[in-house]
């Protein structure tokens, strides 16, 4: 970078980053009367507690495009949906 931009000096920082575990699962949801399987993350703390459980956006784009809702709307209705069968499952 030195010889390149010709500066006298570069500042470097370090971060430790913390990730929480997660897996992959699909999951069947209905939207506007139709049937679809939704990629979802379950993201879990060191002693396995779930601690968040999010929908796929690739997948949540493809919806929103088939039954002409937005994204957002999408991804809400299939939140409410994953996250009570997730509570049935768990």
């Amino acid at each position: 970078m030195i010889d390149e931009t010709g500066t006298l000096g570069v500042r470097q920082q370090f971060w430790k980053r913390l990730t929480l575990s997660r897996e992959v699962q699909s999951v069947s949801v209905q939207i506007s009367g139709k049937a679809f399987e939704v990629r979802i993350k379950v993201a879990r703390d060191e002693s396995g507690n779930i601690v968040r459980v999010k929908p796929e956006f690739d997948d949540i784009g493809v919806i929103a495009k088939e039954v002409g809702l937005p994204a957002r709307r999408v991804e809400e209705i299939v939140s409410v949906q994953v996250s009570s069968k997730y509570q049935e499952v768990e």
